[in-house]
């Protein structure tokens, strides 16, 4: 995994991040290398960051990922989560993933019974 002694943006367990598009990638030995063609770089990830990488598909929050990477390695959650927030920010100021802006649930609109042409058993 990357390190970073930087004071970058905040990381939160509840964000959700994806691979940067503008990326290529290949797998070489059960390790990830990743190309970002903008920023002409050349990132190669051990085991533990490939495999993070390989989670950050915009579908899971990097607490979701801390999750199965604590199952997957056999490490308490609790010693791996900053771990892997900070190697996602770091991933984010390299510009290699981006965040995905999940807005919170929205409660839908109540039915109005006058609009719905129902009637109640006091009004007949």
């Amino acid at each position: 995994m990357l390190t970073s002694a930087s004071n970058g943006p905040q990381m939160r367990a509840d964000q959700v991040f994806r691979q940067n598009p503008r990326l290529a990638q290949q797998e070489l030995g059960g390790k990830a290398v990743v190309l970002h063609f903008e920023g002409h770089r050349m990132l190669g990830l051990n085991e533990t960051g490939s495999r993070i990488w390989s989670l950050l598909d915009g579908s899971r929050t990097l607490g979701q990922i801390a999750d199965e990477i604590a199952v997957e390695f056999g490490t308490p959650r609790e010693a791996l989560e900053g771990d892997v927030l900070l190697f996602v920010r770091d991933l984010a100021e390299r510009d290699l993933v981006v965040s995905i802006d999940i807005p919170p649930p929205v409660e839908g609109p109540r039915e109005n019974p006058a609009k719905t042409g129902r009637v109640s058993e006091e009004t007949k």
